[in-house]
């Protein structure tokens, strides 16, 4: 799975910020979560997305175990 946070912006929707660990993108809207709203943007969620991509062992090296490829 991958995970990411979209939000509208004057109509469209946006993708904000991406990551195989769901809890990243948590972290992520709890550190951000005001400056993107006083930016505009509205009905900042998580949405996930299945995808074949694995996630690159430099960048997700200590969160390998969470991380799960889709065949």
């Amino acid at each position: 799975m991958y995970y990411e946070i979209k939000a509208k912006l004057d109509g469209d929707t946006v993708t904000l910020y991406g990551s195989f660990v769901r809890d990243d993108c948590v972290d992520e809207i709890e550190a951000e979560r005001e400056s993107w709203r006083a930016e505009g943007y509205r009905n900042i969620k998580i949405a996930s997305r299945e995808t074949a991509d694995s996630p690159d062992k430099k960048v997700y090296k200590s969160d390998m175990a969470k991380c799960k490829k889709v065949n």
